[in-house]
């Protein structure tokens, strides 16, 4: 099995401790493979070690500033440490870089949520669940901010039902998006 799989199985099974040697391994060999830099924030983020992800996040968008993936990730750790205005500047430049980006969309939902911007949450929280009408935790995101401006029945469910997934984590299949830098 390749390293490349190898590791992608540490992260679908949450063993984000035995991920980080293989991705620190790479980073030695390459220390401007931003896709693994970038890899490597986002296991610090799961694990909850914020400053170092963001320190990675960090490191692979100067490496490579058209890096989308880099962009969302960074800008969802920024969501989670609560600074949201930095939050929104990095997920708005990765759904500039990548306007179908659904998860940058719905995750700069949130942070509009968090701040009260119940109008601009649901824009794009919409506007996510459009692009990807299986977007479970963005569909049940825009029904709360729904009912948090009081418009009940928009807050029922109108579209296709949603997939069992509830992991607010973008999927996998991004692996090789993240790895080619875009």
């Amino acid at each position: 099995m390749s390293s490349s799989r190898v590791l992608d199985c540490h992260m679908q099974m949450d063993r984000y401790e035995e991920a980080l040697p293989d991705l620190s391994r790479a980073i030695e060999l390459d220390p401007k493979l931003d896709w693994a830099i970038a890899e490597r924030g986002e296991t610090y983020q799961q694990m909850g070690r914020y400053e170092e992800a963001l320190a990675d996040l960090s490191r692979a968008i100067e490496l490579n500033p058209e890096h989308t993936w880099a962009f969302a990730r960074r800008g969802e750790t920024y969501r989670l440490v609560k600074r949201y205005e930095e939050a929104l500047a990095d997920l708005s430049r990765a759904i500039e870089l990548d306007p179908t980006d659904h998860w940058a969309l719905a995750k700069r939902g949130q942070t509009y949520r968090l701040m009260k911007r119940f109008e601009d949450a649901l824009a794009d929280l919409s506007r996510a669940v459009e692009l990807d009408p299986k977007l479970d935790w963005a569909i049940a995101e825009r029904a709360e901010t729904y009912q948090q401006v009081g418009r009940y029945e928009e807050a029922l469910p109108t579209s296709p039902k949603p997939s069992s997934s509830t992991r607010s984590t973008p999927g996998r299949s991004r692996g090789a998006r993240r790895r080619t830098g875009s």
